[in-house]
Parts: C-alpha cells; sequence; structure tokens
C-alpha cells in the first residue's frame, strides 16, 4: 500500500471514531434526560391514580312459614359482569367492548348459558321497530323511556324506536352484516352498562348461574376480552314451586329512580337509610339498574326488610385505578350485610292441602256445569243465541284459612297460580302472554284479597250478627222458608213481587223451624232475608263496618282492594 493511500485510510477510520462518539455522546444526552432530568415527570404520570369506590351486596333475607320451613332464599351462583370503563369512550374502545363481547356470548351460550335479554327495542316479524318496555304498566313504561332516553343522552326525546336503534348501533359499532337477532343481544348488554352509568365502576350482570367451565375459560382469556369480569354471587329459589305464590310474590329487575312508580315510598326504607336521604330515588338508596327488586307478594311488601341493596347493608372496596384502569392499591374494605329474614304466620303443609281442594273443586264444578249444559244444550243456545262457548264457568278461586282467635292467616290459596321461580332468569315473550296477556285468567293475580266478588254466604254471618245486637233476632227464635221472599213497602199489605229472590233449594220445607245456629248450617237464604230486612240497610252497614267487611284488612301483601257493602252510600260513590 502506498504511504499517501494509508494516509487516506487512518483518516477515514478517524472520521468514523468521531462520528460514532458523537452519536453516543446524543445517546447519552437523551438516556440521562430520560432517566434522570425526566424521571420524576414520567414517574408521577405512571402513578396519576384515581380513587374509586366500589359496592358488594350480600345476600338476600330468607323467607320462611311458622315452622322455619323455608319458601324462598339465596343460592351460590357464579354470573359474568361486562365492565365499561367511564375514561374509555372513543370509537375505538367501543368497538373493543363489542368485540369482547361477541366473543363472550360465544363461550357462555357454547357453555350452555345464556345473556340478558333487556333490549328496550324490538323488531317484528315485518322489519318494524317498536319500543318494548317489558311492562304493561303505562306509568312504569314512561319512566322506563326516560330513563332509557336520559342515559343514551338522545337530544331528541320524541326518537322513533328504529331512529334510536339505528343510532345505537353505529355508536356501539355493531358489524353491519350482524343479524338483528344477534345484535340484540350486544345491544342488550350495552343498554344496561349505560343505564348504570350512575355507580359507572361496578359491571352489570350479562349472565347468571354460569358453569365454572364458562367461568374459567373467561378467567383465561381476560386479558383479551375488555370489561368482562367474573363473579361468585347468588340467586333466588323458591323451593316450592307453584305453592304460596301468590303469599311469597317473586323479584324482577324494575329499579327506577322514582320507586312511587312501581309501588314504594320512602317512609318503607327510612328505619333503614343509614343516610337519611329522604329520597324517593332508589338509586339514592344504594340500588342499581341491575338489581332485582320484590314485585309481588311478601317479596315486595318486605322488601325494606329482605334487600341487601341498601347503602348500610352493601359491602364497600375503596381501590386506586391508574390511567389504564389496573389495581394499583386497596385501600380498605368492608364487607357486606345480609337482608333480614322474614318469617310468614302460613303453615306450608297446611298451605299445600287448601290448593290441592281449591284445584279439585273448580275442576268437578266445572265438570258438572259442562254436563248440564250438554244435557240442557238447546236451552242454553236459547239463551246465548247459540254462542254456549261464551258461558263464563268456574275456571278460578280462592280460598283463605285463619286462626279464628288470633287473626292470623294460615294459608292463603288462589287459584290459577304460577312458579315465581320464571321471573329468576327473566321470563320469554311466551311466558309474558300466558302471565298477563288480555283474555288470560291472569295467574300472577291474588284473589283472594285483589278482587271484588259478592259475598255470598258469608255475609250471612254479618247478618245473623247485626239481627241479635240490634234485638231484631233471638238465638233461638224460629223461621221457615217461604220463598220466594217479598219484600213489604210502608205496610204490610204492600208486597213488591218483582224479582223476588228464593232460597237455593227447590224444597222449602226442608228448611222450617230454623233458628239461627241452623240457618247458618243449611245456609237459607230465605231466613237470611228475613233477618236483614227487620234490621235495615244502615245498621247493617254499620254492623258489617264493625267486623272489618268494608275498607282494607291490612293484610301485609300488596293488590288489596277496599271493600263496599252495598247501602246508599255506596250507591252514590258508584254514580
Amino acid at each position: 500500500m502506498k504511504r499517501g493511500e494509508k494516509g487516506k485510510l487512518n483518516t477515514r477510520i478517524w472520521m468514523l471514531i468521531v462520528i460514532f462518539v458523537a452519536m453516543l455522546g446524543v445517546l447519552l444526552l437523551f438516556l440521562d434526560k430520560l432517566a434522570i432530568r425526566e424521571t420524576e415527570a414520567y414517574s408521577a404520570a405512571v402513578q396519576q391514580t384515581t380513587e374509586v369506590t366500589t359496592y358488594q351486596s350480600g345476600s338476600r333475607g330468607t323467607i320462611t312459614d311458622r315452622n322455619g320451613v323455608v319458601l324462598a332464599y339465596d343460592e351460590t351462583t357464579y354470573n359474568v359482569l361486562f365492565y365499561r370503563d367511564p375514561n374509555n369512550r372513543t370509537p375505538v374502545d367501543s368497538a373493543r367492548y363489542t368485540h369482547s363481547l361477541i366473543e363472550a356470548i360465544r363461550i357462555i351460550e357454547e357453555g350452555g348459558g345464556k345473556t340478558i335479554d333487556t333490549f328496550y327495542i324490538n323488531m317484528l316479524s315485518d322489519g318494524t321497530f317498536v319500543y318494548d318496555f317489558r311492562t304493561s304498566n303505562e306509568s312504569v313504561a314512561a319512566s322506563r323511556k326516560r330513563n332509557f332516553i336520559d342515559a343514551c343522552n338522545f337530544s331528541n326525546k320524541d326518537l322513533t324506536a328504529e331512529e334510536a336503534y339505528r343510532i345505537l348501533r353505529a355508536s356501539w359499532c355493531i358489524p353491519d352484516e350482524m343479524p338483528f337477532d344477534e345484535a340484540k343481544k350486544i345491544m342488550s348488554i350495552r343498554q344496561e352498562a349505560v343505564m348504570n352509568s350512575y355507580r359507572a365502576f361496578e359491571g352489570v350482570r350479562i349472565a347468571t348461574d354460569v358453569s365454572l367451565a364458562v367461568v374459567t375459560e373467561l378467567d383465561m382469556q381476560s386479558d383479551r376480552l375488555t370489561g368482562i369480569l367474573t363473579e361468585k354471587s347468588s340467586y333466588r329459589v323458591y323451593p316450592y314451586g307453584h305453592t304460596a305464590s301468590h303469599i311469597v310474590g317473586y323479584l324482577s329487575k324494575q329499579v327506577t329512580k322514582d320507586m312511587t312508580g312501581i309501588g314504594y315510598s320512602y317512609d318503607a326504607y327510612a328505619p333503614f337509610d343509614a343516610k337519611q336521604t329522604e329520597t324517593n330515588n332508589m338509586l339514592e338508596l344504594g340500588y342499581s339498574y341491575n338489581d332485582l327488586i320484590g314485585v309481588a307478594g311478601v317479596e315486595k311488601t318486605m322488601e325494606a326488610y329482605l334487600t341487601p341493596h341498601l347503602y348500610g347493608r352493601l359491602g364497600t372496596t375503596r381501590i386506586l385505578k391508574n390511567k389504564r384502569g389496573a389495581i394499583v392499591e386497596v385501600l380498605d374494605s368492608m364487607q357486606p350485610t345480609d337482608g333480614m329474614n322474614v318469617q310468614l304466620t302460613i303453615d306450608i303443609e297446611l298451605q299445600k292441602v287448601v290448593e290441592q281442594a281449591l284445584r279439585d273443586n273448580i275442576a268437578a264444578t266445572h265438570e258438572k256445569q259442562e254436563d248440564k249444559i250438554r244435557s240442557n244444550r238447546s236451552k242454553y243456545e236459547k239463551l246465548t243465541n247459540g254462542d254456549t262457548d261464551s258461558i263464563k264457568l268456574a275456571e278460578t278461586g280462592a280460598i283463605i284459612v285463619m286462626d279464628v282467635k288470633t287473626g292470623e292467616v294460615l294459608a292463603m290459596a288462589s287459584y290459577p297460580d304460577y312458579d315465581p321461580n320464571m321471573f329468576t332468569d327473566g321470563i320469554d315473550e311466551h311466558e309474558y302472554e300466558e302471565l298477563f296477556g288480555k283474555g288470560k285468567n291472569q295467574p300472577t293475580l291474588n284473589r283472594a284479597i285483589g278482587i271484588r266478588t259478592a259475598s255470598g254466604s258469608v255475609f250471612k254471618m254479618a247478618t245473623g250478627l247485626a239481627g241479635l245486637m240490634e234485638g231484631k233476632l233471638t238465638t233461638e227464635e224460629r223461621i221457615s222458608d217461604r220463598s220466594p221472599y217479598y219484600y213489604f213497602v210502608d205496610d204490610p199489605k204492600t208486597k213488591v213481587e218483582q224479582n223476588a229472590p228464593s232460597c237455593w233449594t227447590s224444597n222449602p220445607s226442608r228448611h222450617a223451624n230454623l233458628n239461627l245456629a241452623r240457618a247458618l248450617t243449611v245456609s237459607c237464604n230465605y231466613f237470611f232475608y228475613t233477618v236483614a230486612d227487620r234490621v235495615g240497610i244502615e245498621r247493617l252497614n254499620y254492623w258489617a263496618g264493625r267486623l272489618g267487611i268494608q275498607g282494607t284488612t291490612g293484610v301485609e301483601l300488596p293488590g288489596e282492594l277496599n271493600v263496599q257493602v252495598g247501602g246508599q252510600k255506596a250507591r252514590y260513590v258508584c254514580e
């Protein structure tokens, strides 16, 4: 190598060394800035945290009969939840949540479970979209619509069902090719999440009572299933099914801001309201939209005692979360308290006997009525203009058994009845129609207290007592049946013969020389027409009131109607 070429090579090497040293220096300066000068700034950014308080519920109180037999209880189960971080609201976040829900729904359904179906919009067979607020009560439906519109932040309060559906589907990034039935599953879940924004740091239940295998698979894939959580929880069990269903009642997801809309008042909660908020907003008492609440029977009247969802009973956990939503630290926690237990006066074994007797009696009466129509078809066709199917036969009824010394209700049967376990996972459209559809026999109606019908022969006891107390009858006076019973106006000579009533027996001589005890035994109509005439309507009303027949009994069950006894006052009220 020549001397000149060797010099050029040395120069190039030195140039490379200088460049390398310069680059190294720049790198060291950058590392110095990153690792030393900006350490505090980056550390502060990483440590930015938010303190969050989450709430946990205990178990709902147990309902038992007078002997301690359990009629309703909570059973341990596993649920799947969806948690939507309120800080993550971009379209990218929405798409990620929807993708997670699609995968979670697949895992749940393959494991034999199903997700909630609560979406307030439905599509009819002709493709028309309609609102479906899952209730026949207009005030409740209106309240739910207001909550739905507010939660979804719709500026137009009068959106049609289709307009609301299109907006939500686009906002929640539902794939265009997904059919409505599949999209509805996702939209039900997303709806529950926005409806629960009042307690945004809690997940909403999207599937209940799933298998342990489903929980395991979801937990294993938790890193890629954003917002999907699992929990150990409980669900309501009614071990006697149809038996005492009208007494025990059932639960439903009907929590609203205005508790008066579903028949509750703050007075029932006041003794248990830890914050003494004096509010009609159930969410301020501790409930969330995701909670179940009693809507029938003792489950409703004793809700304030049974529920675990009041702030004074909820468990709390204070945690620190970083900007990415990960838990940094658990500050403190308090275990939840279960709801109170409630013991009833009924005897479940007696209740079963009474219900079976009621069913048998209705069936036997129905059959006799059908036989009577068949044997006299021409007569009944004439009376109904050929439409004998319009004749109402025995299909419903009620029985109450009470302790005459204490007034305690030992059994209360109403037919037809229903199984409250149907409501645990939510009823489908067919079940809803059977239970609440028009023209049905309303199985959920407690006919023992919820309808007004003529009391019939039961009122003869009130008539007999009124006769004794007013001195118009003695226990030994004898009256014979001389049907029909004619009413005399002003004097014994003016007789009213129109529509004169008769006793039920076709042989009046069977009811001759009856005293009060015997008249009650054979239920003689003529005897008590006579006594009622002597007493007069005003005093008969008075003694009926003293017996508690008018007004309500105050039984601790929802749906009891006021009772009226016929008379001038009742007539004026009706007019």
